[in-house]
């Protein structure tokens, strides 16, 4: 072979392997564009999923057997420390959620705070939901005082629906008017060997049994209008006390306010990057969601307004039947150009007020892909009631 041949082989090599690769990489790229896709695709699906399943069952075993409760200061504690009020703002993502006032949560099947995260990754204010539900696996029925509490040890009508080891919520059935709100509950731990069922007598111990939170005790609580409502097992399907929302990373996370588990603060999806929410209201008592509002300062259920212990809050806690979720997902790595230019509008179909339009600002947010997912979910428990 000659100089001139060999010299043209090499080059019509090179031309070859340039097509080949030029072809893979294009085809890798196409791959990869499709399996980002589908990943928030799957993971938009999932995490409705997750939702859903929390809002669904929002107010279990509160709002149809003890709504007088709706809006009651929540006081816990675990290991001779006090969890709720809380002594210091949650942790990131949700140092900044506000329920108006400090570090205080009440009973209330589901929440929005409106813009009350702030992920690094988006920029931008993103809602967050809380959902509080009894997972008591005995009938979550109400039990009266049968006499005033001594010590450690209550004095019910019957503990048929509680077992051992239990949480239970000590609450006070007295009128809104009289008292001016509802009266603070107090949760209390079931003893691991009390003689539940055969004995009218509850003995209290474990880590969450307290002998007063912020002066608040079980013997604080009057015999006719006090009573206990089973939560669930502290330690196998605990009740749910969460606070959701979206943090670093684009991943959506969930803290326990009652803090069953070694780590509260825990994700649960990713590639979420922002969320918000509205309530599907019932102003006419017929069990049909009349309006949509958002969770602002106008419609009149922010936050605050919902958690202030009045009874007028207690009143637009029994309206709220439906929540609508809106997450905009977006992939994990960027594409070279531009591919996105506009994310559609969440709750498009509503009035312009309540829609949320999320702008793309720069080119480096417009090369990642988005998608938009949303859901209506009934808060089932509000409307048995």
């Amino acid at each position: 072979m000659t100089l001139v041949e060999l010299m043209v082989g090499v080059v019509l090599s090179m031309v070859l392997a340039l097509a080949v690769f030029t072809v893979m990489a294009q085809s890798e790229g196409r791959k990869r564009t499709t399996t980002a896709g589908n990943d928030i695709n799957q993971t938009g699906n999932y995490t409705l999923y997750l939702l859903d399943k929390l809002v669904r069952g929002a107010g279990s075993g509160l709002a149809e057997a003890a709504d007088y409760a709706l809006g009651c200061k929540l006081l816990a504690a675990k290991d001779n420390s006090v969890l709720l009020p809380r002594t210091q703002p949650l942790p990131d993502p949700f140092a900044d959620v506000d329920t108006g006032a400090a570090n205080t949560f009440r009973l209330a099947p589901v929440l929005i705070g409106q813009g009350q995260t702030k992920p690094a990754v988006s920029n931008k204010a993103s809602d967050v939901l809380i959902v509080m539900a009894s997972t008591s696996g005995l009938a979550s029925v109400p039990v009266k005082f049968a006499g005033k509490a001594e010590g450690s040890e209550l004095k019910l009508d019957n503990t048929m629906s509680v077992a051992a080891g239990d949480l239970v919520l000590l609450v006070d059935e007295q009128p809104l008017e009289a008292t001016g709100g509802p009266v603070d509950c107090l949760v209390q731990q079931v003893g691991s060997t009390a003689a539940v069922g055969a004995s009218s007598k509850l003995a209290l111990s474990g880590p969450f049994n307290a002998s007063a939170v912020n002066g608040t005790g079980a013997e604080s609580y009057r015999e006719g209008s006090a009573r206990a409502l089973p939560l669930g097992s502290a330690a196998g399907g605990a009740p749910a006390f969460q606070v959701i929302g979206v943090g670093e990373h684009n991943t959506l996370y969930s803290y326990d306010l009652m803090h069953t588990t070694a780590s509260p603060l825990a994700p649960i999806a990713d590639g979420v990057f922002e969320m918000h929410a509205l309530y599907g209201v019932d102003t006419d008592g017929d069990l049909v969601v009349d309006r949509w509002v958002s969770p602002d300062e106008g419609s009149g259920y922010r936050l605050a307004r919902l958690m202030d212990g009045s009874p007028t809050a207690t009143g637009l806690l029994k309206q709220i039947r439906a929540v609508r979720v809106g997450l905009i997902m977006r992939t994990s790595l960027p594409e070279k150009d531009v591919v996105t230019e506009s994310i559609p509008a969440l709750f498009a179909d509503l009035d312009a007020s309540l829609q949320y339009q999320r702008t793309l600002e720069s080119d480096d947010e417009k090369r990642y892909r988005y998608r938009t997912f949303e859901t209506t979910i009934p808060v089932r428990n509000t409307l048995l009631k």
